[in-house]
């Protein structure tokens, strides 16, 4: 009888180092899958063949098939249950040889490492002491050994999910302890269970990470420690995005801009205040904004914010008052009154404005006044204008801080009041035929000359001749009184 074919699969391959790619260990397996799966094919098919006919068969049948009878040295029962077992042992390894390859093709080199109930190298250990029975043609012990060398694969294969779960639990914990090597390591068993596992792949990433979001952190540790905030907060910052799950990156980033935070707080709110010492209130008004913008509905900025509003209103009200004081000054009532005005709408308590408004007041009317009777001398002509006229400069006189231009107003007025009480000659010519009335003086009747002295002003003479139209002539005397006399002319010359 032949011996058993070299059916021992092949030897285990180099240790597992954390460091290959998972997808590489993976080709290499499904290439050991195959070789297996042909090796197991050669059993099935070719074996057969080679392996001595059942002794019952032995006995029975011949070469050409007909029966023989039993040589006198016929098997013992012993040889025929050893040859039961080598049929046995045979099924065995085909299926052993199956499980095998089904196994090395789900990585089983590398996640079955670890001891858990059994692992992968225990197992090859049975087979191969089962093997070993076989090439002793102790089928029995061979048998015992393909059978638990089988329990063994079917216990590794069932051993997956658990032996998944420790090793995302294993990465989890090399992450908490900064072991990126054992982290990296530990997803990568696990995705050699589960290829398409979303926390492995993740955890993964993080382990290849894990050494430069330390160095990162490192490093700006260094930097705040250096006074740096912004470096030391970019390099946070570049921990944290490298690594969003990892916290005490999250934690420095947080509390480096804390800090920025209050010390960038601090320079607006002091710089706020020093320009509104130094009454620079545009500088004042950006940092008062950027420290609301940093704190909004902090404290502070609405202390800073009405003290540069009450600063500012106090210069814009002693900007009104010197504008008032000059308009005062250059006796522009009219405008020192707008002024006044646009004080009391800011602040209604301003005393300056309470005292001024009243008196710009009167002046603008006094200078109304003067104004009335210089642009208007005939008013004059009238005893009442005329006295209130006297008034107005009575008034004036009164006037302790009365300026050049109310002065020289009075001077005018004073002008046109004596101008208006000096007559002036006027010569009246007609033509004996025409009843002349002088309005405002009386009827003066026919004459071809009338001299007669007039007070300033504007005079209406009507003649009227029976036969004739009515003529009316309108007449001014003037002020100024150069003319030694006037000559008007009333006559009625165009019949009806």
């Amino acid at each position: 009888m032949s011996g058993k074919p070299n059916l021992t699969p092949p030897p285990l391959v180099t240790p597992f180092t954390p460091d290959p790619a998972v997808a590489r260990l993976k080709i290499i397996s499904l290439v050991i899958f195959f070789m297996l799966a042909f090796g197991a094919i050669g059993v099935v098919v070719l074996l057969p063949d080679r392996v001595e006919p059942p002794l019952e068969k032995q006995a029975i049948t011949g070469k050409e098939g007909a029966a023989v009878p039993l040589q006198k040295e016929e098997a013992s029962e012993s040889e025929v249950v050893q040859a039961r077992a080598k049929i046995e042992a045979e099924k065995l390894l085909t299926e052993l040889l199956n499980q095998q390859a089904q196994l090395e093709a789900d990585g089983v080199r590398i996640w079955g490492e670890r001891q858990l109930v059994t692992r992968y190298p225990e197992a090859l250990a049975k087979l191969a002491e089962a093997d070993g029975y076989f090439n002793r043609r102790q089928f029995d012990l061979s048998v015992a050994g393909y059978r638990q060398t089988l329990a063994l694969f079917k216990q590794l294969a069932s051993s997956r999910p658990k032996r998944l779960e420790l090793s995302l639990q294993a990465g989890a914990a090399a992450l908490e302890q900064l072991d990126d090597a054992a982290a990296r390591q530990a997803y990568q068993i696990a995705l050699a269970i589960d290829p398409l596992n979303a926390v492995a792949q993740k955890g993964l990433q993080r382990g290849q990470r894990l050494r430069q979001v330390l160095e990162r952190v490192e490093q700006g540790a260094l930097l705040e420690s250096r006074g740096e905030l912004e470096g030391a907060r970019a390099a946070y910052a570049e921990a944290a995005a490298l690594d969003a799950e990892y916290a005490p990156a999250r934690r420095q980033l947080l509390r480096v801009d804390a800090l920025l935070l209050a010390r960038n707080y601090r320079q607006a709110i002091s710089k706020a205040l020093l320009a509104l010492e130094q009454q620079n209130y545009a500088v004042a008004h950006s940092s008062l904004a950027r420290a609301r913008q940093l704190k909004p509905g902090a404290v502070e900025v609405a202390e800073v914010e009405r003290r540069l509003s009450a600063a500012r209103q106090n210069d814009e009200l002693e900007r009104l008052r010197q504008q008032a004081l000059q308009y005062e000054q250059s006796e522009k009532w009219e405008q020192a009154i707008a002024t006044y005005d646009a004080v009391l709408h800011i602040d209604k308590t301003a005393v300056f404005a309470l005292d001024g408004r009243p008196r710009a007041k009167r002046f603008h009317e006094l200078y109304q006044q003067f104004d009335h009777y210089l642009s208007q001398p005939e008013r004059l002509q009238s005893e009442k204008p005329l006295a209130h006229a006297q008034s107005l400069l009575d008034a004036a006189a009164a006037v302790s801080e009365a300026g050049p231009l109310l002065r020289s107003k009075a001077d005018q007025l004073r002008q046109s009041i004596t101008a208006s009480k000096r007559a002036v000659l006027v010569v009246l010519r007609s033509d004996e035929q025409t009843d002349v009335t002088l309005y405002r003086v009386g009827q003066v009747g026919r004459f071809s000359e009338h001299r007669l002295l007039l007070r300033p002003g504007s005079y209406t003479a009507v003649g009227i001749r029976a036969g004739y139209r009515d003529v009316r002539v309108t007449f001014t005397v003037p002020l100024s009184g150069s003319a030694a006399e006037m000559s008007i002319l009333i006559r009625c010359e165009e019949p009806i």
